[in-house]
């Protein structure tokens, strides 16, 4: 399967890992959609291409992403 392929296959949520858009306006707090993610499960997948740089200093863990409006994640 080619790259270009692939890659659309994963994003229609029928690969393993989907990649997700993420919108942010201070760097800190993002929000993306997802197809394939219904609630937030141990072991899920998830790339992220977010629209600007991180704002956070050290440490990492005050980005939070919602997806799909299922509430906040904290990155750690």
């Amino acid at each position: 399967m080619a790259i270009p392929k692939a890659i659309e296959h994963m994003r229609g949520g029928s690969g393993g890992l989907e990649i997700i858009p993420i919108t942010s306006t201070d760097g800190l707090t993002y929000t993306g959609t997802a197809k394939s993610i219904k609630k937030y499960e141990d072991g899920i997948i998830i790339g992220f291409i977010p629209n600007m740089n991180s704002a956070a200093t050290s440490p990492i863990t005050n980005i939070t992403i919602n997806i799909n409006g299922l509430g906040p994640l904290k990155l750690t």
